[in-house]
């Protein structure tokens, strides 16, 4: 083989290796600038996420207060109409009272 045969054919073999060589590296830089774009992009969502979940956090506190707030109120009202429920139970039973002593008194004035 002579030289520039051989010189050729070394041509046809680094040549396209070579090629191949860039085109992997031109690659790689490209995914790796990919990468770096969703991590960015990842980050940034996450940050989102976390703000908005804080404020939902807050808003649902705020509610848990206020709904604690409305059943001490609620049990507070309760508690007064059980007092006013105790109450009317005695004026009832006084009331029944009175009535069946007057039927006592009607009983031994007219029946006897």
């Amino acid at each position: 083989m002579s030289d520039q045969q051989l010189l050729t054919l070394t041509l046809s073999i680094v040549i396209p290796i070579s090629l191949s060589l860039a085109a992997l590296i031109y690659s790689n830089s490209r995914i790796s600038e990919a990468k770096e774009t969703l991590r960015a992009e990842i980050k940034a969502e996450t940050a989102t996420l976390c703000t908005e979940m804080a404020q939902l956090r807050t808003e649902i506190q705020a509610e848990i207060g206020t709904l604690r707030t409305e059943m001490a109120q609620v049990r507070t009202e309760m508690a007064e109409l059980r007092g006013e429920m105790g109450e009317l139970r005695a004026h009832i039973d006084a009331g029944f009272e009175r009535i069946a002593h007057a039927l006592q008194l009607h009983i031994l004035e007219h029946h006897k």
